[in-house]
């Protein structure tokens, strides 16, 4: 955290007083000087998750059918037999534009899209867990906001099978459980209610036999399951309890993006020094200079974050253009004095993999010092006592002196205080 700290002058040293580090001086007259920063803040963390402004307000979304809260059964099944799966036409009534699209998600899953072609919207074959509850979601295709919900639950008397994890239908390299360099793996949960160390077979995508784990306390667990190249991969489970009845959980299809989007730095350079004159924005107070970069995550966005300084853009980041050759640029702030800082620079694909570019010992020039406490690092009371007379300045404990010199007859009880400059 940065702590702005006032040089001047004390008033004229009075021969019988004696003023220690711990004790408060006569405030004395404010000096013309101007105030200096310590630069050495914390670099901001954002990594460009957003994608631009929303492109617009959600539209009225009513479940026709099912209804919320809706128990189907046997006779709602569109085979009309649930030990191959349970699949239902799923509609709703909607004021969306004509031609717009409204994805439908389960459980947190992306099961279709569709063509906003007139009132009502219907999705075919949908497929719901059997024996257990579903909620039901709609979406503006590419929106990460809910339009509208509902839950149903299927009782077809077989039993509950249904994949809990991965949550997500897309998947990224932070949910890879491979080591580094490895093929992307993962892990699958089913929760069931079959009679424990009876056996989950698991169908994956370009898996010529089913996975099998046993169940133990409701659930039966895939360690480290290959999903491997990038692309998009089918899963679905069987559950069969004792008696030989066999439940089914929906088709979950999951999409794997391990791959970081590309991220150069175009400027500024490492070393590079912004001078007074190289403003790019003299509506904003301080010395502006942009940080521009370049990547293919086109739409989403790059974020710059210098030492603490403030980007002239609310967000701190900008837009990445269709195009991976061409700049996005992004106004910041120089901090106040020339210390060397450094620029970090993020950016984010849509399946959410970061990617990060730094630019070392960056300088802007100043009028100002940079000035930054470097010893002691806290108050300690083995710290040897200055001489009588002691060049000092201040560190967290000290009061904010107004001079460089400190005089103290007698032993005073600080520490002996320092500062690094620039």
């Amino acid at each position: 955290m940065a702590h702005r700290i006032r040089l001047g002058l004390l008033l004229p040293f009075i021969a019988s007083a004696a003023v220690g580090c711990s004790d408060d001086p006569v405030p004395p007259p404010v000096d013309a000087g101007a105030d200096v920063s310590d630069t050495g803040a914390d670099s901001g963390t954002d990594v460009g998750t957003d994608v631009g402004t929303d492109g617009g307000m959600c539209p009225s979304v009513e479940f026709i059918r099912p209804t919320s809260s809706a128990v189907l059964g046997v006779a709602d099944d569109m085979d009309n037999n649930c030990s191959n799966g349970f699949a239902y036409g799923v509609q709703i009534a909607t004021n969306a534009p004509i031609g717009s699209r409204l994805e439908l998600l389960v459980n947190g899953r992306s099961v279709g899209n569709t063509t906003v072609s007139g009132p009502t919207v219907r999705f075919e074959g949908v497929q719901f867990d059997t024996g257990a509850m579903s909620t039901l979601e709609i979406r503006r295709s590419g929106s990460t906001v809910t339009c509208g919900t509902a839950t149903v639950s299927v009782d077809c008397n077989v039993p509950r099978c249904s994949i809990t994890a991965p949550a997500r239908s897309t998947l990224n390299l932070t949910d890879s459980t491979a080591g580094a360099g490895m093929p992307f793996a993962t892990s699958f949960v089913v929760g069931t209610d079959i009679e424990d160390g009876r056996e989950v077979e698991l169908s994956i995508t370009g898996t010529a036999t089913p996975l099998r784990a046993a169940v133990m306390s409701g659930m039966a667990r895939f360690n480290n399951v290959r999903l491997s190249p990038d692309g998009e991969f089918v899963t679905r489970a069987t559950c069969t309890n004792r008696a030989g009845n066999v439940g089914r959980s929906a088709e979950s299809r999951f999409t794997v993006d391990s791959v970081a989007p590309t991220l150069a730095v175009q400027s500024p350079v490492a070393n590079a020094v912004i001078g007074l004159s190289g403003d790019v924005n003299a509506a904003v107070p301080g010395v502006q200079f942009n940080v521009c970069a370049r990547s293919d995550a086109a739409g989403r966005r790059v974020c710059a974050s210098v030492m603490g300084s403030t980007p002239a853009d609310p967000a701190g980041c900008a837009d990445v253009p269709a195009s991976a050759t061409t700049d996005a640029c992004v106004q910041v702030t120089c901090p106040d004095g020339n210390a060397p800082f450094t620029v970090e620079v993020s950016t984010q694909d849509a399946a959410g993999n970061v990617a990060r570019g730094s630019i070392a010992n960056v300088r802007c020039q100043s009028s100002l010092p940079s000035v930054r406490v470097v010893a002691p690092a806290a108050f300690d009371a083995t710290t040897p006592r200055p001489s009588s007379t002691s060049r000092v300045t201040r560190t967290p404990r000290c009061p904010a002196f107004r001079s460089t010199w400190w005089l103290a007859p007698t032993a005073p009880r600080a520490p002996r205080c320092s500062f690094a400059t620039w």
